[in-house]
């Protein structure tokens, strides 16, 4: 993380562009000796650190904490419950973290739960703004399969029995779908690789 352009040696390392709270908070959250319960709002700053510095651990970790607020959020837990447009806002934004970030399973339960809204509900929000056109091409077409196969036009649910997401997603086309591929660890130009599956969204 430090040791790149002969930096290792100076006494002082220059982060351009990163606060000193946003900094303290992420080796927090990498320390093996310091305990940080994430939120909504930490998981702002950690996650795209976590990303750039290619700590995978630490990207698993926000990674199980979105997924589970999802679930909670969807199950109607106490202490989760949001609004509709809030919580739709909220799905749409770990569409985006899944996009960014290279998070499969995020990204996909994050789509899955998006399909059954209207356009309307979520085109206004920043992190619908910010998703590549090929993310946003695949989620309306995903709907629009959805859709023909239903018959309805649902905001929220569909009127008759729901098929696996994945289904729709496989009949867009093999030119759209996700790419995943066996590869040795690198990183470049903010691309995260590394032993295992890769998660893709550009390719």
């Amino acid at each position: 993380m430090l040791s790149s352009n002969g930096k290792e040696n100076q006494a002082e390392i220059t982060l351009p562009e990163k606060s000193y709270e946003e900094v303290i908070l992420f080796l927090r959250c990498i320390s093996p000796r310091e305990f940080v319960k994430l939120d909504e709002e930490s998981i702002d700053v950690v996650l795209p650190l976590a990303h750039e510095y290619q700590v995978k651990a630490t990207l698993q970790k926000c990674e199980d904490w979105l997924l589970t607020e999802i679930e909670f959020i969807v199950g109607v837990v106490t202490g989760h419950t949001k609004e509709r447009q809030e919580k739709v806002a909220f799905f749409a934004k770990c569409l985006l973290y899944g996009t960014k970030h290279y998070l499969e399973t995020l990204y996909k339960r994050a789509l899955e739960l998006l399909v059954p809204y209207k356009l309307s509900r979520y085109q206004h929000t920043e992190f619908y703004k910010l998703l590549p056109d090929k993310q946003k091409s695949q989620l309306l077409e995903t709907r629009m399969v959805k859709i023909e196969k239903t018959n309805s036009i649902g905001d929220g649910d569909f009127s008759e029995e729901e098929e696996v997401i994945g289904d729709e997603i496989e009949e867009i086309g093999e030119d759209e779908e996700i790419s995943y591929e066996e590869t040795e660890f690198t990183y470049n130009d903010s691309v995260l690789v590394g032993e295992r599956e890769t998660f893709n969204p550009f390719s």
